[in-house]
């Protein structure tokens, strides 16, 4: 066991319906690395990590928390007294969320709080938000909050996107921009002066997108396409149409000809 553990216990609803409770530990975060759970429980280890599995061997799983679960990385997600496990599931990614007895990451015993939540510049977030007058806060705050864009900015900013890429500083508040632009777009069905732009007639089917540029589309109620207002010329009719043109036009001088004659 690593040192300056503390253990908890966890429980979950398997396949069949059945209440699992299972003991793990948490290693609380360093000023290089975030706050870590460890599980040790066969049972959890040979049904949903089979590779790792070897009969009578105390191996444990060591998971990293961060703002995503990543089966590859070992990552985890906390949120509201919940574990997000990355498991495989016949060969697909997928969660299961393990639920703590005692909330480890936000009790009051924890002196490790701060640098273990996930979300704590989420969390900060909402404490310290503006209060608009008269009585309630902007809107669109709630979306930001619940998409974490902040605590995705400063995990962007601290551990980079992935292995290969490592933004700058620049570009990561380039893209936290861009999403914050995004989120704050009101819908365009709650919206009456849309400003939106067409795309070029697809010649196939003769519609034009609809691109809204100061509201975001979020029902399907809102228009997404319209009826091109002209025939491009690869379109198959304007095919025709030249054709059948040319064809009455070279008629029409043969008569003409023939009557001159």
């Amino acid at each position: 066991m690593q040192a300056n553990t503390k253990s908890d216990v966890y429980y979950f609803i398997n396949k069949s319906n059945e209440y699992i409770v299972i003991t793990a530990k948490h290693v609380p975060s360093t000023d290089k690395e975030n706050a870590k759970l460890i599980i040790d429980d066969e049972r959890v280890i040979k049904e949903y990590y089979k590779e790792y599995y070897t009969s009578g061997n105390n191996y444990e799983l060591v998971f990293t928390c961060g703002t995503n679960a990543n089966y590859k990385d070992k990552h985890i997600f906390y949120y509201n007294n919940r574990v997000d496990l990355p498991i495989l599931n016949n060969g697909t990614e997928t969660v299961l969320t393990i639920k703590s007895t005692n909330d480890y990451f936000n009790t009051n015993e924890n002196s490790d709080t701060a640098n273990s939540l996930c979300s704590i510049a989420n969390s900060m977030l909402k404490i310290a938000r503006p209060i608009q007058y008269p009585l309630n806060g902007f809107d669109k705050m709630n979306e930001i909050e619940n998409k974490d864009l902040v605590s995705i900015l400063f995990s962007n900013i601290y551990y980079g996107h992935n292995d290969t890429t490592v933004p700058t500083l620049e570009e990561n508040l380039r893209e936290f921009k861009e999403l914050i632009d995004y989120h704050i777009l009101p819908s365009c069905s709650d919206f009456l002066e849309t400003n939106f732009t067409l795309s070029e007639c697809n010649v196939a089917t003769l519609t034009q997108s609809v691109e809204y540029n100061n509201c975001k589309k979020t029902s399907e109620d809102t228009l997404s396409s319209t009826v091109c207002n002209y025939i491009p010329l690869g379109n198959i009719i304007s095919v025709l149409t030249y054709v059948v043109t040319g064809i009455f036009y070279f008629t029409g001088l043969i008569c003409l000809v023939l009557m001159i004659k």
